[in-house]
């Protein structure tokens, strides 16, 4: 069973390894699974892992945690997944960041997408969208430009991720504007590190897929913009 993962498509990846590879399999999980959010608690990657941790953990039958791992635009929570012991225990909640654009940007990126990990299931997608508040005086994006180059340097945007920032910096550039990016923690999804266990990788799916079908989690993502 393979799980496609791309775009804004959030993954959850888990590293899967044993010195007894066949008695791991049949007793995962047997203790406690830690998912590792590459962002300070409160962006959308924590709010996703926080609402379906206490599913999922009903359906494994094990504790969940949840473990905030910010800084370096994913790649210290994804390199510390990518090293951690391939038995399903560790998880990693992977936004397109990880495992799509930072190839892109970084030169020497410390694990490799394709080949550290494995996917488990795709969790949710958002549109990509600019928005201002309602009492804003632009109503358009030509108004949003031309008030941005009336007041340079006294706007700023929030993103929630590398693909915001790129598509911010991209406008910025291309409009010639004096304009602050300001980053509040991305929206995700689920994957896991290379070489887990087949077995252990569809019993994560299983425990997902049950979490994110209940209709009280689909509910919260949807008023938070995500497509489950």
């Amino acid at each position: 069973m393979r799980y496609k993962m791309g775009g804004l498509l959030a993954t959850l990846v888990v590293g899967i390894a044993s010195n007894s590879p066949a008695l791991a399999e049949q007793s995962f999980p047997s203790k406690p699974v830690t998912i590792v959010v590459p962002f300070a608690p409160g962006g959308g990657a924590d709010i996703l892992a926080r609402l379906i941790s206490q599913d999922v953990a009903k359906n494994l039958e094990v504790p969940v945690l949840v473990e905030n791992r910010p800084g370096g635009g994913t790649l210290i929570a994804a390199q510390a997944v990518a090293r951690a012991k391939p038995d399903g225990y560790t998880v990693l909640t992977a936004v397109s960041a990880t495992m799509v654009m930072n190839p892109h940007l970084y030169a020497d990126l410390p694990y490799d997408p394709k080949k550290d990990f494995t996917p488990v299931t795709l969790a949710s997608s958002m549109p990509m969208v600019i928005a201002v508040n309602p009492e804003f005086p632009a109503k358009s994006l030509k108004e949003l430009t031309d008030h941005i180059q009336r007041n340079p340097g006294q706007i700023s945007y929030a993103y929630g991720a590398t693909g915001g920032q790129i598509v911010g910096e991209l406008y910025r550039d291309r409009a010639g504007l004096d304009v602050q990016g300001i980053d509040v923690g991305g929206w995700a999804g689920f994957a896991v590190p290379a070489g887990t266990p087949q077995q252990v990788i569809d019993r994560l799916h299983e425990a997902f897929q049950i979490a994110l079908s209940s209709p009280e989690i689909r509910s919260k993502l949807e008023s938070l913009g995500q497509t489950v």
